[in-house]
């Protein structure tokens, strides 16, 4: 019903949860017309997103966080199956916790819904060579909550010691601040600057 000419001989397969059918038609058309994509299957549960992942042959599976039967129960099972889907979170609320929540437990990406449709189509690309997504945004708020969460009120978190390096980019994320404005800032490379926020990431556990 979805499968359509791409610009990619081998199209990414990409089904879409979400309860909201005006969203879904809109994010299908989006990758429809960027190309490269193939939207396997949509659903509009909890039930969908693991049916889908078991049956439909999607490579990535965007599935909405507030949906019947919640999308992060979704995750949860079909990660817990090792069934060989990423699965990239969507919402219009960017709870910390469910953005912790959701990457603990297995997401290959957590983003916005009212994303950019060239963003959107780049991230599931990253996803779907291996990379993992949060948006730059969320990403400076968790980096925030590790460094400050205790002086809020929040459970201390246990020491962990950084480079100079390290803290220097973890300050200038904190900011707000994208890998090439931290290049930049730095001296750096963007690949590097790149590389120094995954094991920040690896790190903090975020």
């Amino acid at each position: 019903r979805y499968m359509s000419m791409t610009q990619q001989d081998e199209p990414i397969r990409v089904a879409v949860v979400d309860d909201h059918a005006m969203m879904r038609t809109g994010i299908i058309q989006t990758l429809q017309e960027q190309g490269g994509f193939a939207i396997v299957s949509e659903g509009a549960s909890a039930d969908d997103a693991c049916r889908i992942a078991a049956c439909d042959n999607a490579e990535i599976i965007l599935i909405d966080i507030n949906m019947p039967g919640c999308g992060l129960q979704a995750l949860r099972e079909i990660v817990g199956q090792s069934l060989p889907v990423k699965i990239v979170m969507l919402t219009v609320c960017d709870s910390l916790s469910n953005v912790q929540q959701a990457m603990q437990s297995g997401a290959a990406g957590f983003v916005p819904k009212g994303i950019d449709g060239d963003d959107l189509a780049r991230i599931l690309r990253d996803v779907h060579s291996g990379r993992k997504h949060v948006n730059p945004d969320l990403a400076a708020r968790l980096f925030e909550e590790s460094t400050f969460g205790a002086e809020d009120g929040a459970p201390e978190l246990p020491s962990i010691q950084l480079t100079e390096r390290e803290a220097q980019i973890h300050a200038l994320i904190g900011k707000g601040m994208s890998n090439a404005e931290i290049a930049s800032k730095l001296g750096l490379k963007e690949t590097t600057v790149k590389q120094y926020s995954s094991y920040l990431f690896q790190k903090l556990g975020v």
